[in-house]
Parts: C-alpha cells; sequence; structure tokens
C-alpha cells in the first residue's frame, strides 16, 4: 500500500518537473490553442506553467483574478507585437502575407474573411503555407519572451 503511494507521489513529482509543453510542434499547438480561448480558459493553459507565465502572473498581475491568464496575454500580445515589428521592414511577399495574417488573427477576424485580405482565395494555402509560418513565428517569439521575462525578474513588458 505504501508503495503504491510512494509511486504515485514520485510519478507526480516527475510531472511536476516537466512544465510546460515540451516539443515546438506542441508549443505552436498550445499557442493557437490559446489564441481561440477566451480570459477565463486561458487560466488552464499548459502554457501559463511556463516560467516566464507564472513570473509574471505572481509580479505583475496577482492581484487580478485570473493572474496566469492576464500574465499569458500580455505575453502573447507582446509577442504579436514583436513580430510584426520584425516582419515590418522585410521585403518578402510571403512575410508581409504572414504580417497581414498575423495583424488580422490578433484582432479576431475570421479566417473566411482573411483570405481575401491576403489576396487570396484558396483556403487550403492559407492554412498549409500562412498560417504554420505565422504561427511559429509568433510562437518563438512568446517562447523568447517566457525566457527573457524569467532571466530578467518579471520585468519584461514595456510601458508598465
Amino acid at each position: 500500500m505504501n508503495t503504491s503511494r510512494h509511486t504515485a507521489a514520485t510519478t507526480g513529482h516527475a510531472h511536476s518537473v516537466a512544465r510546460g509543453p515540451k516539443s515546438r510542434d506542441e508549443h505552436i499547438r498550445r499557442v493557437r490553442e490559446a489564441l481561440a480561448a477566451d480570459y477565463t480558459k486561458l487560466r488552464d493553459s499548459p502554457l501559463c506553467e511556463l516560467p516566464g507565465v507564472a513570473s509574471l502572473a505572481r509580479t505583475k498581475y496577482s492581484r487580478k483574478i485570473y493572474p496566469s491568464a492576464s500574465a499569458l496575454q500580455a505575453l502573447l500580445d507582446q509577442a504579436f507585437t514583436e513580430v510584426l515589428a520584425e516582419l515590418e521592414d522585410i521585403d518578402d511577399r510571403r512575410l508581409q502575407q504572414v504580417a497581414t495574417y498575423l495583424r488580422l488573427v490578433r484582432q479576431h477576424v475570421p479566417l473566411r474573411e482573411i483570405i481575401p485580405q491576403l489576396g487570396l482565395r484558396a483556403r487550403s494555402y492559407v492554412q498549409a503555407k500562412i498560417q504554420p509560418q505565422a504561427l511559429g513565428l509568433l510562437t518563438d517569439a512568446f517562447l523568447q519572451l517566457a525566457r527573457r521575462d524569467e532571466e530578467h525578474g518579471g520585468h519584461l513588458l514595456t510601458g508598465d
């Protein structure tokens, strides 16, 4: 009986050490889910377990009803800002489509309305080429911010 309790405790501990999603694809999937989630659901995202999100939740958003949701939302918003700023001066048609896609996703524009604004007709092209690249860039920026936030003790977000 004590052995099973010990095994459960050890197993639980092993899971708590590995925080957040592990692979890049898993991170991208979680970012996509977070973008689609409403504010109250964000608190349940595994991304909230990332050290930078948790640190920001404890420091800047500790008085909110859902500090983790607020921190995650803030870091995702900052990631959008950074990716769009980086893509602004790049003269590449595909990357400009990616930037347009991200701007519209940030405004919660549905995909069916995004497609014509990209100058395209094929939903499949957007889903196969533009969307994965956009979500990859956004995820990379988000992860970079979460790590930077952890390294600088929660003083990441500017203007606050």
